[in-house]
């Protein structure tokens, strides 16, 4: 076989070089230029000659004669032609030749890749390689053991290399003496006795040639070391030769008709064969292969010829298509195309004895099973040894084959596809009413569910040993049978349904969760017609590829009949194409984050999180989040492992969903409960993003000069116009290429949107260049918060719990509905004292706690007054006491704060030094002074702080889909906050952060609740969570990390850090470490449901968090952001 699908030939001989030769050469070649010169000349005007020497025009003419002629005629009777092929399913194909007396050795030495390619590998030189066929002597050789070897193997038919590409005829041709059996010790026709025996054993016989590549004849495609000849490894002429040098195309038909044609017409008249397989049609122009065609279908219009002769991309002019050589898996097929595959035992196909690596009798067994299901049938490949023997390896696997087929036969040979689902034990066949269940996988419990089968079964027994299954349970999804226990050493257990009329069948696979593993395979993808390619079906390439656009989309539509949790396994192979992005599998409302990153070749596995799958019907669905490679990855599968039983399904005792969809909340004895988190980003939620048109247009400076000005023009332009009733003016769209930004771009006035056309590399981005600590784009108004202090109110509650959205005031009559407060809660000595935050361990530089410092300002809306009750848009994330202060409100307003502005689909890079390089670069975007805005889908490299930072007086920020990368600094504090929030009412969601410190963080003093939701992290160098000077209400809601996420004591860390942060919520998170503590006073934190270490903090003796569920996955629901989100809306 050639396992390089697309090497070329042509047909020029190659000259050896002396300083003699040189001059004969040199006047040659100057003969071979007037030659050319005479002939343009005579071929002026002369079509027949342009036709005749332009493969282009040849293959017209070709197709055109082929379509109205006699390749359309010969289409009326295929499907008779190959019936006998579709009914025998299964055949053998073998190699052999001279190369196997070398055992893939030469001269002491390994060859590399397939033996049957020792010549080409090693460059051996013709005469040198006759040498195998001088000692050739297959005494060893009994036809009638093959075909005994095929047929109790359940085979239906047998394929032999007559010629391979080594250009030896393995029969006794008239057609060449020296490379041919004529010239071995051998006297016998291995051919002849081979097409007896299998018609002695009821066995259809055919002939491998090999058509296109010929390394012994001088004209013929494929030698380029005896011979300056194309379609070898030095690629002369290039990959389509024919086409660049059309005057080649003589030598190539002297071939075609000196020798390709007549060895084929030999075959057809002396040996009569059921069968011919041709391979690697693209070494020569597709003129010569139909012209080949036509003249076999002339010679014997019955025998059937595989789809490696003639081909184009619309069209094959075989009898059936042929899938990969190798296979592990099956590209995705048409139904009702006629396909074959050709595994081999080893990894070669011509007899190895350096290749050890045989694949199980079990592997091949249900490698027959999946092609049979899919439709398709398997050629499965044997090389015997020089002596005519097979290796006692093959035959040990061709008597486990003959052993299962005793009893298995008919549930694969004759047998089809069917419309039922796939299904997570193993895969189904179907010959008339019966259907054939190919166990793979054994379930654990023994009960088999047969998801989709809709049809009532009449009998369910093994096909081997006929023992009955009486019971059966049939339900609306399918048919669940108890299985006796498991056979040791099955391959492939099948069980045969009876079925009670027509086949009816549903159309989700089951997951299951009581076998090992659920794959859910890119080949078997909805979405793979959007520009995806496939790789070839060999063990890690059964991949999709040309994944280069966010909008492919691959899913799965998959069912639970019960609750059940999986691990996300994904599954990725790595070569030589550079890949890179974020991605997001989607399963219902649970998202689960993953990073691609270049990791060297090989096969790659990233355990992405844990599902949980409620009984019903869920959609999965991956989908690329960003793309800086040229493509994202080349996957492969994901792969749901089942969690234990006891793990599935669990409720925290804080928070828990009703029937109705509505949650339920633990409340303490002070009225404290987890406070509802859904009221945060973009117009708190109740909006989507929008999508703003486009009123300016930019595209990069074509000299590569600084871009500042133009986009900043752009920018006051569109400032300059009215706003519209929502506040919008309009969007800047940034044409794909490069910006260099020598200062920092500035968005100051409402309604502005700056979209580029895309975040990944090579579409819009934007470089601060040179040097200084600076943002590239900074959006912010102006002036701050104004209160009204004349019109205060002191909170009269004793204690507002958290969690609460009302309090009671002495008069209401200052506010009215819809009015913008500042609930204050003022900092006593008593509550630092109690705190414990006027002793911080002293060192230099430390800063005990003071009561000016701690004043904090929570921004809310009044969206019903009852009374003296003001009940406001977001609940209390830290509690008013009125031991500590209790509380005021006071009317305000911010009149220089922006809203309706944004950025999205770009992507934001700093020039840089070195990798402590602090002198560059600081932030990608930055938003201050404003409300209702949103970053979407930006990736930042190279920033030394953050990819997006939302100062104290933003409000009410979406930042989503975006990554922070590769960020350079030195390690230290003040570096690395990828995703640095100090506002509130925001969300972060879907996000990525490699190599970053903090990567989501608080700052001091934070009045929430903010919300950091769906993100992960890698290469983590210190810890995500509130950062220091008590942060108030954040939700971390399913975050992964690498790293440690940690709400602590942070004591004498930075200038006296601290208590970091009080109601921070962690849900459903994964991290190596984690560490949780409630303050001494004032509130609590929350763990729950948390794969990873507990951790004990930094300091010792500090109250414990309330934890629940560590170790434990399965909890309901997944998300609390998500499930708070839906209750409202």
């Amino acid at each position: 076989m050639t396992d390089t699908k697309l090497m070329v030939a042509n047909g020029i001989t190659r000259l050896k070089f002396n300083k003699v030769a040189g001059v004969v050469v040199g006047l040659w070649l100057c003969s071979q230029v007037v030659h050319a010169q005479q002939r343009n000349e005579v071929d002026k005007g002369n079509e027949s000659a342009e036709m005749f020497n332009s493969a282009e025009r040849l293959d017209s003419l070709a197709i055109d004669e082929a379509l109205n002629g006699w390749w359309t005629t010969s289409q009326t009777g295929k499907e008779q032609r190959i019936h006998w092929w579709k009914e025998a399913t299964y055949g053998m194909f073998i190699h052999w030749g001279v190369y196997a007396m070398a055992g893939n050795v030469w001269e002491g030495k390994k060859g590399g890749g397939y033996a049957e390619h020792l010549m080409r590998v090693k460059k051996i030189p013709r005469k040198k390689y006759l040498a195998y066929a001088k000692d050739f002597n297959p005494t060893g050789f009994h036809a009638d053991t093959w075909a005994r070897y095929a047929k109790a193997a359940g085979m239906g038919y047998l394929i032999i290399t007559a010629k391979h590409h080594d250009g030896f005829a393995m029969f006794p041709t008239d057609y060449s003496t020296e490379y041919s059996l004529k010239s071995t010790a051998f006297k016998r026709d291995p051919m002849a006795e081979l097409a007896a025996a299998c018609r002695k054993e009821g066995l259809k016989f055919g002939f491998y040639y090999s058509h296109a590549f010929d390394w012994e004849d001088p004209n013929a495609p494929g030698n380029d070391w005896d011979y300056e000849n194309p379609g070898g490894g030095r690629m002369i002429g290039g990959q389509r030769w024919y086409h660049v040098h059309p005057e080649w195309l003589p030598r190539i038909r002297r071939y075609v008709d000196g020798k390709a044609i007549p060895q084929i017409l030999e075959l057809i008249h002396k040996y009569h064969p059921d069968i011919l397989w041709f391979d690697t049609p693209e070494k020569l122009p597709l003129s010569e292969n139909l012209r080949i065609l036509k003249a076999i279908r002339k010679a014997d219009p019955n025998v059937v010829i595989n789809g490696r002769l003639a081909r184009t991309a619309p069209r094959n002019y075989g009898d059936y298509l042929n899938t990969a050589d190798r296979p592990a898996e099956f590209r995705p097929i048409p139904a009702g195309t006629a396909w074959e595959a050709i595994p081999t035992t080893n990894e070669s196909y011509g007899y190895s004895k350096t290749d050890t690596l045989h694949k199980s009798a079990a592997f091949q067994i249900q490698l027959l099973a999946k092609a049979v299901s899919k439709g398709g049938n398997i050629l499965l490949n044997i090389g015997p040894k020089g002596d005519g023997t097979f290796d006692a390896a093959d035959v040990r696997i061709l008597d486990s084959i003959a052993l299962w087929m005793k009893e298995n036969k008919p549930s694969v040979i004759g047998a089809s596809t069917t419309e039922l689902p796939l299904q997570s034990w193993g895969v189904i066949t179907k010959k008339g009413d019966s259907l054939f269940l190919h166990v793979f996988k054994y379930p654990n419990d023994g009960k088999l569910f047969v998801g989709g089968l809709l049809s009532k079964v009449k009998e369910a027994r093994y096909l081997a040993g006929g023992h009955v299954i009486s019971s059966m349970h049939a339900s609306a999804d399918g048919l669940e049978l108890e299985l006796a226990k498991e056979r040791e050493g099955a391959a492939d257990e099948v069980i045969l349904l009876m079925l009670d009329g027509q086949l009816k069948a549903g159309l989700r696979t089951y997951l299951e969760s009581n076998v090992l593993q659920n794959r859910l395979l890119a080949f078997d993808a909805r979405g793979t017609d959007h520009d995806f390619d496939f790789g070839d079906g060999k063990p890690d390439r059964y991949y999709v590829s040309h994944w280069v656009d966010t909008s492919q989309v691959l899913s799965w539509n998959v069912a639970a009949r019960k609750p059940a949790a999986f691990q996300i396994w994904v599954d990725e192979v790595q070569d030589t194409v550079p890949v890179g992005g974020a991605y997001e599998i989607k399963v219902g409302d649970q998202r689960f984050l993953g990073q691609v990153t270049n990791k060297g070749s090989g096969h790659h596995t990233t355990l992405l999180g844990s599902v949980t799958l409620a009984a019903g019907p869920s959609i999965f669905q991956i989908r690329p989040l960003s793309i800086t490679g040229q493509e994202l990855m080349r996957f492969l599968e994901i792969r749901l492992i089942p969690i234990a039983d006891q793990q599935v399904h669990w409720h925290s005792k804080q928070v828990w969903p009703l029937a109705d969809g509505t949650l339920s909340y633990a409340t303490d004895a002070k009225g404290n409960r987890i406070p509802d988190f859904s009221h945060v980003g973009y117009h708190q939620g109740d909006r989507s993003l929008p999508d703003i048109p486009v009123c300016r247009t930019v595209s990069p400076p074509a000299d590569g000069t600084y871009s500042d000005k133009i986009i900043q023009q752009a920018i006051d332009e569109l400032a300059r116009l009215p706003a519209d009733q929502q506040g919008v003016r309009g969007t800047i769209l940034l044409k794909r290429g490069t910006y260099r930004i020598a200062g920092t771009l500035h968005i100051r006035n409402s309604g502005i949107v700056l979209r580029g056309e895309g975040s990944e590399k090579g579409q819009t981005t934007l470089v601060a260049t040179g040097r200084g600590q600076r943002t590239l784009l900074s959006i912010s108004g102006y002036g701050e918060r104004q209160v009204k202090a004349h019109n205060k109110q002191f909170v009269l509650d004793d204690y507002v719990g958290v969690g609460s959205f009302s309090l009671r005031v002495a008069s209401a009559a200052s506010f009215h509905q819809g009015q913008s407060v500042v609930i204050y809660r003022p900092a006593t000595s008593q509550w630092i004292h109690d705190l414990q935050m006027d002793r911080i361990a002293q060192r230099k530089g430390t800063i005990q706690w003071k009561p000016s410092d701690f004043g904090l300002w929570f921004e809310r809306t009044i969206v019903r007054i009852s009374g003296n009750t003001l009940i406001m848009d977001n609940p209390m994330v830290m509690a008013l006491d009125k031991k500590y202060g209790g509380g005021l409100i006071y009317p305000c307003s911010f009149k220089g704060r922006i809203s309706e502005v944004g950025v999205e689909h770009i992507r934001f890079e700093s020039e840089y030094v070195n990798e402590t390089d602090e002198d560059h670069g600081w932030i990608a975007v930055e938003l201050d002074k404003v409300k209702d805005a949103w970053v979407k889908d930006i990736t930042a490299y190279y920033f030394g702080l953050s990819c997006v930072k939302l100062g104290g007086d933003s409000k009410q920020v979406t930042v989503t889909q975006s990554s922070c990368m590769d960020a350079k600094s030195l390690v230290t504090g003040g570096r690395r906050y990828s995703f640095f929030n100090e506002g509130q009412l925001n969300l972060f969601s879907d996000l990525y952060s490699r190599a970053g410190r903090h990567d989501y963080v608080t700052g001091a003093r934070v009045a929430g609740p903010n919300v950091f939701y769906n993100c992960k992290a890698t290469g983590a160098l210190a810890d995500i969570g509130p950062h220091h000077r008590w942060a108030c209400g954040t939700l971390y809601d399913q975050i992964s990390t690498d790293g440690e996420i940690n709400v602590q004591d942070r004591g004498n860390w930075g200038s006296g850090h601290g208590w970091a942060g009080v109601t921070q919520v962690l849900w459903n998170c994964r991290a190596a470490v984690v560490t949780v503590q409630n303050p001494w006073v004032s509130g609590k934190n929350y763990c729950i449901g948390l794969i990873g270490k507990k951790g004990q903090g930094r300091l010792e003796n500090r109250p414990d968090g309330m934890w629940e569920g560590v170790g434990k996955v399965g909890l309901q629901p997944a998300s609390l952001y998500e499930a708070q989100w839906k209750v409202r809306h």
